[in-house]
Parts: structure tokens; C-alpha cells; sequence
């Protein structure tokens, strides 16, 4: 890659957003989680827990959805650089590979956000 090329190190908005509600959800998640252990009783374990097991569920479904529109956008890229190829345009190929990174990860982590960011807007009412 080129020196000074734009989008080298450019972290999109909703990276940043992603990082900034992260930590106000654990900052509103940790009382919950407490609250949760402290109602062990001993070893045996308490049957509210709601936020816990909301927590992990949540996290797997980010995870497949992320996994799913990931594979949609390699798949829009793929046919998008097989036209290119076909057609001869050798710079918009060339365009396509350089943003091809950035536009998989945008699509993996989309459905992450989503979660985080309705996760912070349930938080905040509690």
C-alpha cells in the first residue's frame, strides 16, 4: 500500500461510536452483573440471570450476523471485480482491492454496533 493513501489508518464513525458506547455499556452493565452474583446463594446459582445469559445470546447473534453480511459483501465484491475484470477496467479493480478490506470489516461489525448501540438505549432506562 502507498504512503499517505487516505483510508489507510481512517477509523470510520462508526468505529468510534462503537468504542465510545462500549464502554457505557459495561459502565452500566457491571451494577446488573453484581447485582446478579450477589444473589448467590453459596454455590448454587441464582435463577435471575436475565442480564448474563442476555449478554452471551446477544453476543452469538452479532457474531452470525456479522459472519452473514460479511459473506454478502465478499460476494458483492467478487462479482463486482469479475464485471471489472471481464469489462478491462484494470484501475476500478485496482480501486475495488483497495477498499475491499474496509468494506468487509464495515460489514461484519455493522450488526455488532447494532446490538451496542440498543443495548446502551436498554441500559440507560434502568
Amino acid at each position: 500500500m502507498r504512503a499517505g493513501y487516505p483510508g489507510e489508518f481512517a477509523y470510520s464513525h462508526l468505529m468510534i461510536k462503537s468504542m465510545m458506547l462500549t464502554s457505557e455499556v459495561i459502565a452500566l452493565r457491571l451494577p446488573l452483573l453484581a447485582g446478579e452474583v450477589a444473589m448467590l446463594p453459596g454455590t448454587v446459582l441464582s435463577t435471575d440471570r436475565r442480564e448474563s445469559e442476555r449478554m452471551v445470546s446477544e453476543k452469538m447473534a452479532a457474531l452470525s450476523e456479522g459472519i452473514l453480511e460479511a459473506s454478502r459483501e465478499a460476494a458483492r465484491l467478487h462479482f463486482s471485480g469479475v464485471a471489472m475484470l471481464m469489462g478491462g477496467d484494470a484501475f476500478g479493480l485496482a480501486r475495488l482491492n483497495e477498499s475491499a478490506p474496509k468494506r468487509l470489516a464495515e460489514a461484519f461489525t455493522a450488526p455488532g454496533h447494532k446490538a451496542l448501540a440498543e443495548n446502551a438505549k436498554r441500559l440507560r432506562k434502568k
